[in-house]
């Protein structure tokens, strides 16, 4: 088979539909999330509330968002109420709206830098037009889902679509993870020893992960030795040895129900 009919055909497994469908799941989980955290009813301390804390559960831990723990008082401490509320009482001072046409002013400097960067790893191939609609379809997919299913895939279908190969679409988007990851690796040590661990983490917070018990601490550490371990493989595959991943990639998919989706690893392969 040649190269131009598996890259047709690994464009049809690229199928607008099927990148789409994450999406569209994720779009609807999205809002579905943001209705219910409007609308979440929760207990804050206030000098004039209506509410008092009665500990329900007997635990002596005070369960700001579960009605049982609270009962209607005149003499109370705690207030009711939504982040519906909470966005109402914002005054839109001046300052505060300075602020806010800054934090716009960083989000445009973020999306630029993405484009620059774009532009620069595909040598100049996309035009500036392009790299801008690519990098806003990227984003917009990412916010949505995770990155391991929506954002990435959006990524490369779309770098293939403009005209670029899928193995270095694939590289492209490897490569931008990569360098997200190692500043985030990065700076949170540097966080750590200016700041602080005790003023970064909330207290009496516990999570069961796998049958463990972890605070918050522990938790964040868990995700930071994963977002690690997923970096040393990508600076692995992309700097280090990408023959070798290619290999692995391709003993991976010599396997009996892999099989059949050989020759376009091997296509993939070559072109990363």
């Amino acid at each position: 088979m040649s190269e131009q009919l598996q890259e047709e055909d690994i464009k049809k497994q690229l199928s607008i539909r099927k990148v789409l469908v994450p999406v569209v799941i994720g779009l609807l989980a999205a809002g579905y999330m943001l209705y219910s955290s409007l609308t979440a009813v929760r207990y804050e301390p206030s000098d004039t509330g209506s509410y008092e804390w009665v500990d329900a559960d007997g635990d002596g831990k005070v369960a700001f968002n579960v009605d049982e723990e609270f009962r209607i008082s005149e003499d109370g401490s705690y207030d009711r109420i939504t982040y519906r509320d909470t966005l109402r009482k914002i005054d839109w001072t001046g300052t505060a709206m300075f602020f806010f046409f800054l934090a716009i002013v960083c989000l445009v400097i973020r999306v630029g830098g993405y484009i620059i960067r774009l532009r620069v790893l595909s040598s100049k191939q996309f035009s500036w037009r392009q790299c801008f609609d690519i990098v806003l379809l990227w984003e917009f997919a990412s916010a949505l889902t995770p990155s391991v299913v929506g954002g990435s895939a959006v990524a490369i279908y779309f770098l293939n679509r403009e005209g670029m190969n899928l193995g270095k679409s694939t590289a492209i988007v490897m490569v931008t993870a990569m360098m997200d990851e190692i500043f985030y690796v990065s700076m949170v040590p540097l966080i750590m020893i200016f700041v602080g661990v005790h003023g970064l983490f909330p207290e009496n917070w516990e999570q069961t992960l796998f049958g463990m018990t972890l605070t918050a601490e522990g938790l964040f550490w868990v995700g930071y030795l994963f977002t690690f371990t997923l970096l040393m493989i990508l600076v692995y595959a992309v700097l280090i040895n990408p023959r070798a991943f290619r290999y692995v990639l391709i003993k991976l998919f010599s396997l009996p129900f892999l099989r059949k989706w050989r020759y376009r690893i091997v296509a993939w392969g070559n072109d990363l």
